[in-house]
């Protein structure tokens, strides 16, 4: 797929937030800082095979280790006269690598399909952009929230994927947009709205 294909199709690059996403996130943090969440999800199966899967299962993800360990860890990076916005779940970095992590109350979605994510994309590009990694020290993970289990996809990041998508923002930022047009761009790059919402609100010149 062409970067303007990706460029001009944002809407279709798109990973829903939902309630069950925010609270699955606040169950782990609580886990994280060593609370017991057993009482909070007496009775619901669907949090206790999940959770289970990020104690017993995945214990590294809750171990900080030597790196630091960042909930709800939000980006507004200045570029080429925009400011670009994005927000982690999880991040946890050291000196020599940064790991996204992200929950997403979804059927798993195909690693291939993942990777062209303009959401996924940008979360990358900013994370390499604001803290001065190379790209290649730089991984994403989705766990995807299903009604039996924890399902994880990690995908890595590498010098290729990150100038197609310097080339992307470049051509996204050189467009000019009127006042209102540009806070909405703000708004959907923060999850506030949706890309379609962004979209209608660019008016109409003709040629």
């Amino acid at each position: 797929m062409s970067a303007d294909k990706n460029l001009l199709t944002p809407t279709t690059n798109l990973i829903p937030i939902s309630p069950v996403d925010r609270q699955f996130h606040l169950l782990v943090q609580q886990l994280s800082i060593g609370l017991d969440v057993n009482p909070i999800i007496a009775g619901q199966p669907f949090y206790q095979a999940n959770l289970n899967d990020i104690k017993l299962e995945l214990p590294s993800l809750l171990e900080k280790g030597n790196s630091q360990q960042v909930f709800d860890y939000s980006i507004n990076y200045p570029y080429r006269g925009r400011f670009l916005k994005a927000k982690y779940d999880l991040l946890k970095a050291d000196k020599n690598k940064a790991h996204i992590h992200h929950w997403r109350h979804l059927q798993p979605i195909d690693e291939n399909i993942l990777t062209q994510n303009w959401q996924t994309r940008l979360d990358l590009w900013l994370i390499t952009n604001q803290l001065k990694y190379d790209p290649s020290q730089v991984q994403i993970t989705y766990w995807f929230i299903t009604p039996f289990k924890l399902v994880e996809i990690t995908l890595l990041y590498n010098d290729k994927l990150h100038r197609e998508f310097t080339e992307v923002i470049d051509s996204f930022c050189s467009q000019s947009y009127p006042i209102k047009a540009q806070e909405k761009l703000n708004l959907a790059f923060q999850g506030q709205i949706s890309w379609q919402e962004y979209i209608d609100s660019i008016p109409e010149y003709p040629i």
